[in-house]
């Protein structure tokens, strides 16, 4: 229990933070979370089984390769495109079943939902991937990658709004991007910017739980239109 609550103890914050300041106009069955939070855990699956495939078969492994810019490539490619394009599909498909149902997905839900794809992502990352670095590293990890995870996914959630209401795919193609970028960037900074790591992570930090904030606040809590998010 202990080794759990190290893993994920902030998503319960955030999530706790998010329903209490936003859904007493809206509010969804919670069974719908319990749908997001699997598909979010779900996703870790192919997410590493890609990390596996560029660390092991390609000479982009950004832990081993003496090629900086190979290294580099590799983090953009794997944990950048590779992890936010299985978290985005997830959400997705999830918000894609939901709107087939009687009762729509609204805006806030649908970006809430995102965030709670990420959430368990990052839970199930740092079960999988950094069990072994201990309870404090695990704590660590929460105020850093959890918010990080969840911030993109929310990014994730307000293309798919996009997508939705104007009818276009362009939407999930520049947030998918954007995020992928932003997701590359920041495991760039913490891997090869061991110069700047002091300054470069409580910035980074601040900035994704801002991120993460000023979406939240940005997305309407009332229905935006009458069907929700479906046609």
């Amino acid at each position: 229990m202990t080794f759990l609550l190290a893993s994920g103890w902030t998503t319960l914050l955030y999530f706790g933070f998010f329903v209490r300041s936003k859904y007493r106009t809206v509010k969804p069955p919670y069974e719908r979370f319990v749908l997001f939070a699997m598909a979010g855990m779900l996703s870790t699956i192919p997410a590493a089984y890609f990390n596996a495939r560029v660390l092991n078969d390609t000479a982009l492994n950004f832990f081993e390769t003496p090629d900086i810019r190979m290294g580099v490539l590799g983090v953009f490619l794997a944990p950048g495109l590779g992890e936010e394009f299985w978290k985005m599909a997830a959400g997705l498909l999830v918000v894609s079943c939901l709107n087939r149902r009687s009762r729509p997905v609204q805006p806030a839900e649908c970006v809430l939902g995102f965030a709670v794809v990420g959430m368990a992502f990052a839970v199930i990352e740092n079960i999988w991937s950094y069990g072994d670095g201990g309870a404090a590293y695990l704590l660590l990890r929460g105020l850093i990658a959890v918010p990080l995870h969840t911030s993109m996914c929310m990014l994730h959630g307000v293309g798919v709004l996009l997508y939705w209401k104007r009818r276009r795919a362009w939407p999930l193609y520049v947030f998918y991007l954007t995020t992928a970028l932003l997701h590359g960037l920041w495991d760039v900074a913490s891997i090869y910017g061991s110069s700047v790591r002091e300054i470069w992570l409580p910035l980074s930090v601040i900035a994704v739980y801002t991120l993460a904030i000023s979406v939240w606040c940005a997305v309407p809590e009332r229905q935006a239109q009458p069907q929700g998010l479906s046609a």
